[in-house]
């Protein structure tokens, strides 16, 4: 006898009877396995059952999903139908081959077909609320709502913003829409790299002028006119922050690297 899955039976029991025969057998079910998937779980035959768990433990994946968003995007499009009883096989003109709102990809699921989603991702989980996503970044968090709003702006988008891009960059950090959000944790990982820094002024000297002007809220392509387009003092470079300017970058360092001081450049501290 095959033992049961909770997380199988949560999934299995949302689904109504087309999308369960969907999940297994796509739109070629014979009418002896429409017959045998069209039930709730507990009545379903042991071959069936197995199929059923199966299906639960592939779209589950890996687990430590800590939002019905974070869990659909490791779904390809093939998973992303079993899981919404739609299909069984990958098909692009699918509502539900499209990524969870604030993923910042460019096909996103409608409202309808999210609402749906979240049914079935609150029960294949077994969360009760369909959890924040993207996830909060705490250091972007903190770089952020040391921006004001033209630097927001300019961070993201630059001199070319308009009237809806300011509208939806000019918030702090709780209040931005999702795919906002997206993209201040994107821009915060780039301006961060790769590793551990010992001191602001150690940060600064591993970006390019883009990503200084990105750091700074002064901008978001690379101009060497700018004057946050220098090196940090003691980095022995031609052109050097000015007073106004390493006294910012020092304020967005100490943001972003979560430093109660810019620390000793050169030599850590």
């Amino acid at each position: 006898m095959v033992a049961d899955s909770e997380t199988a039976m949560r999934w299995w029991n949302v689904l109504n009877a087309d999308q369960m025969v969907a999940a297994l057998y796509g739109a070629a079910a014979t009418d002896a396995q429409r017959e045998a998937a069209a039930k709730m779980y507990a009545d379903l035959d042991d071959a069936t059952k197995t199929k059923v768990n199966d299906a639960a433990a592939e779209i589950y994946g890996e687990g430590g999903h800590d939002s019905v968003g974070a869990w659909w995007e490791t779904l390809d499009c093939r998973l992303m139908r079993v899981a919404a009883g739609d299909g069984d096989i990958a098909d692009p003109a699918s509502p539900f081959c499209a990524h969870y709102p604030g993923s910042g990809a460019a096909r996103l699921l409608d409202g309808e077909s999210k609402a749906w989603v979240d049914v079935v991702g609150l029960a294949l989980l077994g969360r009760e609320d369909v959890g924040v996503f993207p996830a909060d970044s705490e250091m972007a968090m903190r770089w952020w709502n040391v921006l004001d709003a033209n630097q927001m702006v300019a961070s993201l988008y630059g001199a070319g913003a308009t009237f809806h891009q300011r509208l939806a960059a000019a918030r702090p950090y709780a209040d931005l829409d999702p795919e906002t959000k997206k993209k201040v944790h994107d821009a915060t990982y780039e301006i961060y790299g790769d590793g551990e820094h010992d001191s602001v002024g150690a940060w600064w000297e591993t970006l390019d002028c883009r990503l200084m002007r990105v750091a700074a809220g002064d901008g978001n392509v690379a101009d060497p006119m700018s004057p946050f387009c220098a090196h940090y003092p003691g980095s022995g470079a031609e052109k050097i922050l000015d007073d106004d300017s390493k006294a910012w970058v020092d304020v967005v360092g100490m943001a972003l690297l979560g430093r109660d001081d810019p620390g000793v450049f050169p030599g850590g501290g």
